[in-house]
């Protein structure tokens, strides 16, 4: 049976952050505020833009859920502009993707970010590797609920004990446990190693490599 492996985006396979800031702060400017810190927009990622925009506003404004929708198509409408701009892949993964397919696993993408970001994003990064799916915001609900993940499982027709979900949040960890998948936590990306084995990661990928070495030649 083919391994299934499913990655999460933002902090696993790419360094997204720098954009995504970037964005919010025009986006707070254009509503009359200043800049957010790159610290504080770590602490806001993870659940997609909704809420990414809601914990970037100030306290009072998080009440008006109108203020908030229009918030968020500002955002949006900035990050159009610059989400590839300073993103890229983080050293090592693009590698470690390769060696997963030339293994035989069937590799999809996974994100609480737009459909169409990410898309654009895997394709410009990671041309050469052939996703079996690449899904964002917008079919499906958003991690940690285990609806995409089960249709990744379903469409590549892999057992769940021979899948697993890469991510560098307790969000990813939380989304493949909820699937009955196994979930796997990077160091590399926003969140703390501690964080990720708290929210049950059965092992802690320090580098990319260690991902090959742990599901290509190692049984979890």
């Amino acid at each position: 049976m083919k391994k299934t492996v499913i990655f999460d985006l933002d902090g696993t396979l790419a360094d997204t952050i720098y954009d995504i800031r970037d964005a919010l702060c025009c986006m707070r400017r254009k509503l009359g505020f200043g800049d957010i810190s790159v610290e504080d927009t770590l602490k806001n990622i993870n659940n997609g833009a909704y809420v990414l925009v809601k914990k970037s506003l100030p306290e009072e404004c998080t009440q008006d859920e109108e203020f908030i929708a229009a918030a968020k198509k500002v955002y949006e409408s900035y990050y159009q502009k610059c989400y590839n701009s300073k993103t890229k892949a983080f050293t090592g993964c693009t590698e470690m993707l390769m060696k997963l397919t030339e293994s035989g696993c069937q590799l999809a993408v996974l994100s609480n970010k737009q459909q169409s970001f990410v898309t654009e994003i895997v394709s410009t990064l990671f041309p050469e590797i052939p996703f079996v799916c690449v899904i964002g915001q917008g079919e499906f609900p958003t991690k940690p609920d285990p609806a995409a993940v089960e249709f990744i499982v379903r469409k590549t027709g892999a057992s769940k004990s021979e899948c697993f979900l890469v991510g560098d949040s307790d969000v990813d960890m939380q989304t493949a446990i909820n699937a009955g998948i196994h979930p796997v936590g990077v160091s590399w990306g926003y969140r703390d190693a501690e964080i990720l084995r708290e929210k049950g990661a059965v092992f802690i990928a320090g580098e990319p490599a260690d991902i090959n070495n742990k599901i290509l030649l190692t049984q979890i």
